[in-house]
């Protein structure tokens, strides 16, 4: 009886432990972008041309079964960044506005805007500009998974270094 008793509570302990045990995250720390951010797992970097390769997106992306993090940063050249408007207007390019929240993230003004893809997922992405740099970090994935808490954890991990 003592044996039933002692798994029984050793059951309960564990199941009442089990979810704040925590998963193991992949902290990324960018030198040449100044930042450090959390992530899920590990994600892959790509430098990635663009503007007719006038400029470098480098991009960190985790491709999940369902889902994608993604956390990039474009320098610009002197009196050529855009605003935080048109960094949101570039978002929505083929995508449907469901929010956009004028948010301060680590002292700075940035957007938090959530969109519908034309393949009907969602799209969560964060947006900011220090100097001569935008940062844009999102996450894509089913309808009504974008206010998750691992969500939330990864966009508010984003730290900005100067």
């Amino acid at each position: 009886m003592r044996k039933v008793v002692l798994v029984l509570l050793f059951c309960a302990i564990s199941a009442w432990l089990a979810p704040s045990v925590a998963q193991e995250w992949y902290q990324l720390e960018s030198r040449e972008g100044k930042f450090t951010v959390l992530f899920p797992a590990r994600p892959t970097y790509t430098a990635v041309p663009i503007r007719e390769g006038k400029l470098t997106l480098h991009r960190w992306l985790l491709d999940a079964e369902k889902s994608a993090y993604i956390v990039s940063y474009i320098d610009y050249a002197p009196g050529t960044m855009p605003n935080l408007d048109n960094l949101t207007k570039g978002m929505l390019d083929n995508r449907t506005l469901v929010s956009e929240q004028r948010i301060t993230h680590g002292g700075h003004a940035a957007r938090d805007v959530v969109a519908r893809d034309p393949s009907g997922l969602i799209v969560r992405q964060r947006h900011l500009t220090v100097g001569e740099r935008a940062y844009i970090w999102n996450y894509a994935g089913d309808p009504e998974t974008e206010t998750g808490p691992d969500i939330q954890r990864f966009l508010d991990s984003l730290m900005i270094r100067r």
